[in-house]
């Protein structure tokens, strides 16, 4: 049974989200296919180039031929699977997939790098939102990397436990993520956040930032350094969700 939210509006919906060079549009009928246009108009007019110029096309025909510019009630954006009917999150087989070849070997190992060990915390918090339940599954995962020496983490009995209750998760993800469980209410704050070799940014003015900052580390209770900037990450990655969260 698909979940109807309240409508706040008698217009269509007709919403664009553009952060450098990721661009997302939602849109109901009968604006949808005016949407599209706009939104292609605007690219060619911004970023116009001479017929002979050497620099790659600014729109993908190849994206566009794999259904990148068809508007769908599931689409797989940023990674995740979202389905605007069911209003639900799921992570691609192929996500799953690398979850797996990356921990299996882990629990065979004494040792592995730091980088690895960044490698592989990089890809579980961002399938957390879409894998019930393992948002409580990074605290000792994130403590080897202080306990980290000589650029190298240990896998202990206890870090390998927890690997193995991810492993399960990978292999039997079957219960999709309601898409209002992360995103309960609505925001105070909307910013625009991306990730890079440097890690994760947020982009906004110096009061919506600190605004931001503020919220992030307002918990019921008080918790450690570590405990944190865990909760940072966390709602970080939460935020990026309720930014592409669609709405019937």
């Amino acid at each position: 049974m698909a979940i109807t939210l309240p409508s706040t509006s008698d217009e269509p919906l007709n919403y664009h989200d553009i952060y450098i060079d990721d661009f997302i549009t939602v849109a109901q009928q009968p604006v949808h296919t005016q949407a599209m246009n706009n939104l292609l108009h605007a690219l060619n007019q911004v970023f116009a180039d001479p017929t002979d110029s050497p620099r790659r096309a600014i729109i993908s025909e190849s994206k566009m031929e794999k259904g990148d510019t068809a508007f769908s009630t599931n689409h797989t954006i940023l990674g995740w699977n979202i389905d605007a009917y069911m209003m639900t999150l799921t992570l691609p087989q192929r996500r799953l997939n690398k979850m797996t070849s990356l921990i299996a070997p882990k629990l065979t190992q004494k040792y592995t790098s730091v980088k690895r060990w960044r490698e592989l915390l990089g890809v579980l918090r961002s399938s957390s939102p879409a894998l019930y339940g393992t948002i409580h599954l990074f605290s000792i995962l994130q403590h080897a990397l202080y306990l980290a020496r000589n650029h190298r983490v240990r896998l202990t009995p206890l870090l390998k436990l927890v690997l193995q209750e991810w492993l399960f998760v990978a292999q039997t993800a079957t219960q999709p993520t309601p898409l209002h469980t992360l995103a309960p209410c609505h925001p105070d704050v909307l910013a625009a956040t991306d990730a890079s070799k440097d890690g994760m940014g947020v982009s906004g003015s110096p009061g919506m930032l600190l605004l931001l900052m503020h919220n992030l580390h307002c918990v019921a209770r008080p918790v450690s350094p570590l405990q944190s900037r865990t909760i940072l990450s966390q709602r970080l990655i939460l935020l990026a969700v309720s930014l592409i969260v669609i709405w019937n």
